[in-house]
């Protein structure tokens, strides 16, 4: 009888903490402030501290002009360097590809060289979609006419179709960052410890999107401001994601 009442107290005692669990103050593990849902354990490792080049996360290079640029991943940041005043267009692509919602970002450092009043250039992320019919592109621009600012660009390949919207406060050294909630895509540059929304696109895409890092020297078409420079992407980050999927094949 001692055993009976010892085993159903055991027995009761092993109900209440599984119920304990079950309805724990849900703070411990709060979810972004976005209200998007808390991270999965697999998307961390999307994140990147370019110590090393990790071949199984990037593609390198996806597109270059006649004169060659760079890609060079050391001391803690990834760059993309356009090494001559000529033509420069390169990028750099993940080889996996995020489903649902997501918030990703890093820190941006472009070129502060001599004779920038001949300068053009811009440089930062874009989101694309496997065989990149569109693209979400956030970057820093400079030219000698407007100086330094951030960018927002949408445009449909192939198309004339494009949004374009312009970002004051714009820095040589500075965050950028991309969020996806419900199919809408934002953009945002880092103020101090704030983000400052750049845009919000019209386009709505809610097809899985590889992240892009792009460093183009000339402004988008071929012209005489071109310049040696750089983009440096330190410190990549994915605040949280509902999916992603691998790349397959070369």
């Amino acid at each position: 009888m001692r055993f009976q009442r010892h085993h159903g107290q055991a027995a009761l005692r092993t109900l209440f903490l599984a119920l304990a669990v079950s309805f724990a103050d849900p703070s411990a593990a709060p979810a972004p402030a976005s209200g998007a849902p808390a991270p999965k354990t697999d998307c961390a490792r999307h994140s990147d501290s370019f110590d090393i080049f990790q071949p199984e996360k990037w593609d390198i290079p996806l597109r270059f002009t006649r004169d060659q640029g760079a890609v060079v991943c050391q001391n803690g940041y990834l760059a993309l360097v356009a090494p001559s005043d000529t033509h420069v267009d390169i990028e750099t692509a993940s080889r996996f590809f995020f489903t649902g919602d997501f918030d990703v970002e890093c820190e941006i450092e472009t070129a502060d060289t001599k004779n920038m009043d001949r300068c053009q250039f811009f440089g930062g992320i874009a989101l694309r979609p496997a065989g990149g019919a569109v693209s979400y592109e956030a970057h820093v621009t400079y030219s000698p006419r407007e100086r330094l600012s951030y960018r927002a660009w949408w445009e449909r390949a192939g198309t004339a179709e494009h949004e374009n919207v312009k970002g004051a406060g714009a820095r040589f050294l500075g965050g950028l960052r991309f969020t996806r909630e419900g199919g809408k895509i934002a953009c945002y540059s880092k103020n101090g410890t704030a983000w400052d929304k750049i845009a919000v696109f019209k386009e709505e895409c809610p097809d899985p999107l590889s992240v892009v890092f792009l460093f183009k020297s000339g402004g988008r078409r071929a012209n005489p401001h071109a310049c040696a420079g750089f983009l440096r992407v330190h410190d990549f980050k994915v605040g949280f994601c509902q999916g992603a999927v691998e790349k397959t094949g070369d």
